[in-house]
């Protein structure tokens, strides 16, 4: 019983490490920056925020 945890806690690293090396974490945070504006706001998830920050500079 013990046996089989150790080899399937070895199993998991193996494959957690092969996932980590083999991900392009460059082309992945490139892929993400097109979703958010020059503020740091989501595009998306901050539509409200956004809309808002519009409507204050609008009045000024």
């Amino acid at each position: 019983m013990v046996l089989k945890i150790i080899v399937s806690i070895a199993f998991l690293l193996l494959l957690v490490r092969l996932f980590l090396k083999r991900v392009d974490w460059a082309a992945i945070e490139e892929n993400n920056r097109k979703y958010y504006n020059e503020d740091g706001d989501h595009v998306y998830y901050d539509r409200k925020l956004i809309r808002y920050k519009r409507k204050q500079k609008i009045k000024r």
